[in-house]
């Protein structure tokens, strides 16, 4: 009996194996939790969807901020933003702003204003609308980018304002010639250099795209043209005046007139530049009124300044041709010009 009794299996303890197994958990966890906490990766949660930025015409948001000198800046953010886009036209006294194959999160259908200046309509799934009153506007200055659409109020008067006055031609391009042998590039250019006096005098900031007898680019007429428009941009143009003499096959036409580029950002601001400064030099100077016209000349084609070229008498007019060899009516035109660009900025 005794020796069956030996000879019977002896029955295991579990003790130790849930021991083993229990030290076991406590190991994986202590791991786990270590790699957890010093890891320097998220936790992988459900994404939200987010347009990538790889996608062109993603509009961000818009932002009203101002610079560094205190204007007021409409900033209409997008990531990699196609100027080709970007249509811009006035419409019953409000500048325009549609762009095209846009992508946005917001949904615009049921919103009207983004600012109280700007209204926004979402005429379509893929197009925007921003509409900004021109008159409340202002003076404005424009810049487009990959990143937006970026519109700065500028302030009133002179005081700190990028001018940049372009004298016309110069050598080896003389401009006209008027009967007695008076070139265009020298009248210009006197009354250039003097114009320059006066606006400092009032505070702004000024820049000749020449200040002597040369073109900006003299080997090439074309790229003498485009220069001076980069002169003008590297510069951070708030306003630009060309300033030229007129010239005729028949000797008895005279006068003055002003042309500006219309249906751009600027175009708004460009007519009324041109206006203001045509109005003051016929009122001044009591020449024959031409007119203010639109013309799509190269110094022109700038989206990020306010423009205007001025056609300052004939030349080939004898009286006209005298006049402008008179010093004193350079005097008369140079403070003319200063009176006009200050009064836009004022009025």
């Amino acid at each position: 009996m005794a020796q069956k009794l030996f000879n019977q299996p002896k029955k295991r303890s579990i003790k130790p194996k849930l021991i083993f197994l229990s030290l076991l958990f406590i190991v994986a966890a202590l791991i786990t939790g270590s790699s957890m906490f010093f890891s320097t990766s998220e936790p992988s949660l459900p994404q939200p969807h987010v347009f990538s930025s790889d996608r062109a015409n993603h509009f961000v948001g818009f932002k009203a901020t101002n610079d560094s000198d205190n204007n007021r800046v409409l900033a209409f953010k997008f990531a990699n933003l196609d100027n080709e886009k970007v249509q811009v036209h006035n419409n019953d006294g409000k500048l325009m702003l549609t762009i095209t194959d846009t992508y946005h999160t917001e949904d615009f259908s049921e919103k009207t204003h983004l600012s109280d200046v700007v209204t926004v309509n979402q005429n379509a799934s893929n197009t925007i609308q921003f509409a900004l009153p021109l008159e409340r506007l202002g003076p404005y200055n424009t810049r487009i980018s990959e990143d937006g659409i970026f519109i700065t109020k500028l302030n009133w008067g002179l005081e700190g304002k990028n001018i940049v006055i372009d004298p016309g031609h110069g050598q080896p391009d003389g401009g006209a010639i008027g009967p007695s042998g008076l070139l265009e590039k020298d009248v210009v250019l006197n009354i250039s250099l003097r114009l320059k006096e006066i606006l400092e005098d009032k505070g702004a900031n000024v820049l000749l795209t020449r200040e002597g007898d040369s073109r900006p680019y003299p080997s090439s007429y074309l790229q003498d043209l485009w220069e001076r428009v980069y002169i003008a941009e590297e510069f951070g143009a708030h306003v630009v005046l060309s300033i030229h003499n007129n010239a005729s096959d028949y000797p008895y036409v005279g006068g003055i007139e002003t042309f500006y580029r219309p249906n751009t950002l600027q175009g708004h601001n460009n007519k009324k530049f041109a206006k203001t400064i045509q109005n003051q030099l016929t009122n001044d100077l009591g020449r024959r009124d031409r007119g203010v016209h639109s013309a799509n000349f190269n110094v022109l084609r700038s989206e990020e300044f306010i423009g205007a070229l001025v056609e300052l008498m004939f030349i080939t007019n004898p009286e006209e041709e005298r006049l402008l060899s008179d010093p004193q009516m350079i005097e008369k035109i140079a403070q003319s010009l200063a009176e006009g660009i200050e009064n836009f900025f004022t009025n």
